[in-house]
C-alpha cells in the first residue's frame, strides 16, 4: 500500500521494506523508528507497470498529512 502526498506517492515502514524487495527507492526516515520510500508522482504510469510485471497488488490510500504519520505504529497500522 501506498500514499498520494503531494508530489509523491509514499510506501511507510513494512511496505517501504517490501517494494524494495522488487524496486530500489531511497529510504529515509520519517520518524526516528519508521522508515519510508517514495517516487515523483509524475512516473507512476511506470512503477505500476514495475509492480505490475512483478505481480505485486499494490494500492494507494488517501493522502495523509505528515503529522498523522505519527500515529503509524512499528507494525504499519495507523491508529485512528
Amino acid at each position: 500500500m501506498f500514499v498520494h502526498s503531494g508530489k509523491f506517492y509514499i510506501f511507510v515502514a513494512e511496505d517501504a521494506d517490501t517494494i524494495n524487495q522488487y524496486v530500489i527507492l531511497k529510504k529515509t526516515k520519517l520518524t526516528k523508528e519508521i522508515e519510508r520510500c517514495s517516487f515523483p508522482d509524475h512516473r507512476i504510469d511506470d512503477y505500476m507497470r514495475v509492480f505490475k510485471n512483478h505481480q505485486l497488488n499494490i494500492s494507494t490510500r488517501k493522502p495523509y498529512s505528515f503529522t498523522s504519520f505519527r500515529n503509524i505504529k512499528s507494525s504499519g497500522d495507523v491508529d485512528s
